[in-house]
């Protein structure tokens, strides 16, 4: 491996962890908000049906915000978020100086790996779909194209295209 090709690993590998981290801090994101925008809505459809009276309606619509309420904690998205959004920008960080370069020596590549795996250290398990979704954008921002380097993308099935949080295995 020269000097460039350890300079676009590094890069790759940061670059992909930047989208792989924006798009899970976006996902829990997304969750908690649209959690609380539905509690919110159906606390107040269950204030309403009790002034009303309608005791059925106002005991579901309770049974409701409890169990999302609970699934919010359960999953902690907000803590999740922050997680994310902590580990993003330690790889942000990296991408400038990496940037800079015109190729890495292997001391300096290995100086790069060691701060890489430091950062992955705090991960949470990976989802392979966001990675290999984060993957093949990281590769494309980088140059490259699914005709010329076709090792640097994965394809994904539509249901790992649809759902990528979910998914814990490889999409291959």
């Amino acid at each position: 491996m020269n000097d460039q090709d350890r300079l676009a690993d590094c890069l790759h590998n940061v670059r992909t962890a930047i989208r792989y981290h924006m798009r899970r801090q976006d996902f829990f994101d997304r969750w908690h908000r649209s959690t609380s925008v539905l509690t919110l809505f159906l606390g107040s459809a269950a204030v309403v049906t009790i002034l009303s009276s309608m005791n059925n309606l106002s005991l579901i619509g309770a049974a409701l915000i409890a169990l999302l309420q609970a699934i919010d904690l359960i999953f902690e998205t907000r803590k999740s978020a922050d997680l994310y959004s902590n580990l993003r920008s330690k790889y942000l960080k990296l991408e400038p100086s990496l940037s800079a370069l015109y190729g890495l020596t292997p001391k300096d590549y290995k100086k790069y790996k060691e701060k890489i795996a430091k950062i992955e250290m705090d991960e949470p398990p990976i989802r392979r779909a966001v990675l290999a979704i984060s993957q093949n954008e990281a590769a494309e921002v980088s140059g490259y194209s699914r005709k010329d380097n076709p090792d640097s993308f994965t394809t994904l099935k539509w249901y790992h295209k649809v759902a990528p949080h979910f998914w814990l295995w490889n999409p291959d």
